[in-house]
């Protein structure tokens, strides 16, 4: 089973969202947050290919992949064989514009 790692920038994307759902929806919305989440990050955890390839970042050296978490967010992610680790890049609104998530993750 991989090693889940979080950059800061997708933990600290993660937290906004998870308060923006509290705040607006309620606890029973950013509870469901918190276990759709966590039931990825033990998928993915379980089974790093899961994912499928983000089609924005193809031109990478490293196979990012992304999964839907609830509505238009998705984690996007990329596995290392080598650590046998999994390195969370991004928590992505897919109503952005899709070239800024290349920019977004370096």
């Amino acid at each position: 089973m991989a090693e889940v790692i979080w950059n800061k920038q997708a933990r600290q994307e993660w937290r906004t969202r998870l308060l923006y759902g509290l705040s607006e929806f309620g606890e029973t919305t950013a509870v469901h947050f918190v276990h759709r989440t966590n039931k990825i990050i033990e998928r993915i955890r379980n089974h790093p290919d899961v994912g499928y390839p983000e089609p924005f970042l193809k031109h990478r050296k490293k196979t990012y992949r992304a999964y839907r978490i609830v509505g238009p967010l998705k984690l996007i992610y990329y596995y290392v064989k080598s650590s046998d680790t999994i390195r969370i890049a991004d928590v992505w609104d897919m109503r952005r514009e899709p070239q800024k998530l290349s920019k977004r993750i370096k």
